[in-house]
C-alpha cells in the first residue's frame, strides 16, 4: 500500500522517520518522505524569503497525501497542518474510495471529533501497533 504520514513536524520528525522505516519493512511505499525533506524547510514560514524557498513543499505534501492508499495522522492537541493533509486525502477519496483508509492515532483523538471523521474508512487507533496490525492483514 502507498502510505502518507501526517504529523507535526516541529516535534515528530524523528518518530515519523522510524514509522516510515517500519512501514517499508512491511512492504509498504511512502508517498513522500517529508520528514527527510524537512531539513530543507525554512522557518518562520511566513517570512517572505522563506515563503519563496518553501513554495514547492506544500504541493508535494498535499499531492502525496491525496495519492496515498492509507493516511496515518498522528493526532495531538493544537495540530493544524496535518489536518490540511487529511483534507487533501479525503477530497481525493471522494473520487476513488476503493479500499482506502485513514488511521487517526492518539489516545485522546476521539475527543477532538469533527464531521469529516464520519466516513466508514476513517479509523481510530490508540497507538501505532494497532495500525501496524491492521496494515499487515
Amino acid at each position: 500500500m502507498r502510505v502518507y504520514i501526517a504529523a507535526r513536524a516541529k516535534n515528530r520528525v524523528e518518530e515519523v522517520k522510524k514509522i516510515q522505516k517500519k512501514l517499508k519493512s512491511m512492504g509498504h511505499t511512502i508517498t513522500y518522505d517529508w520528514a527527510s525533506a524537512n531539513a530543507d524547510i525554512r522557518r518562520p514560514y511566513r517570512e517572505p524569503a522563506n515563503r519563496r524557498h518553501n513554495s514547492s513543499a506544500p504541493a508535494k505534501m498535499l499531492r502525496a497525501a491525496a495519492e496515498a492508499d492509507v493516511l496515518i495522522l498522528l493526532d495531538e492537541p493544537g495540530l493544524r497542518g496535518a489536518y490540511v493533509e487529511l483534507g487533501a486525502f479525503l477530497t481525493d477519496t471522494l473520487k476513488r474510495s476503493n479500499g482506502r483508509q485513514v488511521y487517526i492515532v492518539g489516545m485522546d483523538s476521539h475527543e477532538r471529533e469533527h464531521i469529516f471523521e464520519s466516513a466508514e474508512f476513517v479509523k481510530f487507533a490508540n497507538n501505532l501497533d494497532e495500525v501496524y496490525s491492521a496494515l499487515s492483514k
